[in-house]
């Protein structure tokens, strides 16, 4: 059976807008293809609010905010600033990789791997098998470290802090903690 994805909506609706046909009817059509698109972006893939388009933005921009090169590094060091800020019992988790100094070789690749996942992980979404795979991976990595909730939840709370900050007032609040919830429940919720 043929799946209306949010994707195929998009391009069936470009061509329809590409027609440029005014009639009663392509514009009755028109409506309708929106309609579809609304429903399948809402209703696509299992994850609640982390709809379709949820995580189409969260993607867009992870991507302007985290960027490339150097300033991924300078990302990584302002988020671990801002998380043993928050959450100094954290820092512990970091001792064999140099946390008490962030600004450290050790740290900072670590810092590279870590945030890393983040974004192969959100890169992920909308892709659920691979997505699965990989936080069932990582949920292996983090389980046997013990890591406790509360870190967890104010690592969370600095993004939700760090992102908004970077963007400004594009950022979508609703698709950013839903599809982090995917994310960090499937990493580290030990009934997961």
């Amino acid at each position: 059976p043929l799946e209306l994805r949010p994707s195929r909506a998009w391009r069936f609706l470009s061509h329809l807008k590409a027609l440029r046909l005014n009639t009663a009817a392509m514009k009755v059509l028109l409506v309708l293809a929106a309609v579809v698109l609304a429903v399948t972006a809402e209703h696509h893939g299992d994850h609640g609010h982390c709809n379709a388009m949820s995580q189409l933005k969260v993607k867009e921009q992870w991507h302007h905010v985290y960027g490339t090169g150097h300033r991924r590094v300078d990302a990584g060091r302002v988020l671990w600033r801002a998380m043993f800020a928050h959450s100094p019992g954290s820092q512990s988790l970091f001792e064999h990789v140099h946390g008490d100094d962030p600004d450290s070789a050790e740290f900072t690749a670590h810092s590279i791997r870590v945030v890393g996942a983040l974004e192969m992980a959100i890169d992920l979404l909308g892709h659920d098998d691979v997505l699965n795979g990989a936080l069932a991976h990582l949920h292996e990595q983090h389980i046997s470290r013990h890591v406790k909730l509360s870190y967890v939840s104010d690592f969370k709370d600095v993004l939700m802090v760090l992102v908004p900050a970077a963007l400004g007032k594009c950022f979508d609040e609703e698709a950013w903690s839903s599809c982090l919830d995917v994310i960090l429940d499937a990493i580290f919720d030990p009934n997961h």
